[in-house]
């Protein structure tokens, strides 16, 4: 497994104009990035609410992020997805939150940057305010759950 922790101290980030990236759609978007050369390549996952709910998002404490996997079927083959969620410290039988990300198989594209992606101990989360060039950025570290 590729040991992609920051490993640099504090740093600043210019963030893109996602409006030119993905135009106006919100949701936990996956951006293939390098922050540090020596890592190369790498996914951060820019999740972006343009609505106040992003306020009530950022006060939730412990953040977490957790990932379940699946596939199902239709009538052009297999739809595999990810389901991001937020867990609610205040009634854990919900989630606070949860995003899903639906792959085409038949894009190596697509399934390319979950590839690489699997192949290393944390991923970049970027959460973005309404302005393009603030956020905050996370290192989110994987755990297999039991």
């Amino acid at each position: 497994m590729k040991n992609n922790k920051w490993r640099h101290g504090p740093a600043r980030f210019e963030i893109i104009d996602l409006d030119l990236l993905i135009g106006p759609r919100d949701g936990l978007i996956p951006v293939p990035v390098m922050l540090d050369s020596e890592i190369g390549d790498e996914v951060a996952l820019f999740l972006r609410d343009q609505t106040p709910f992003m306020q009530e998002l950022k006060r939730v404490r412990p953040f977490q992020l957790f990932l379940k996997v699946g596939a199902g079927r239709n009538r052009f083959g297999p739809v595999p997805f990810l389901l991001f969620y937020v867990p609610n410290p205040a009634d854990d039988s919900k989630p606070f939150v949860a995003y899903d990300l639906y792959l085409n198989p038949g894009s190596d594209n697509q399934v390319l940057h979950w590839r690489k992606s699997s192949k290393s101990n944390s991923l970049a989360r970027v959460s973005c305010r309404r302005r393009k060039s603030t956020g905050r950025f996370l290192r989110i570290r994987k755990q297999l759950s039991p």
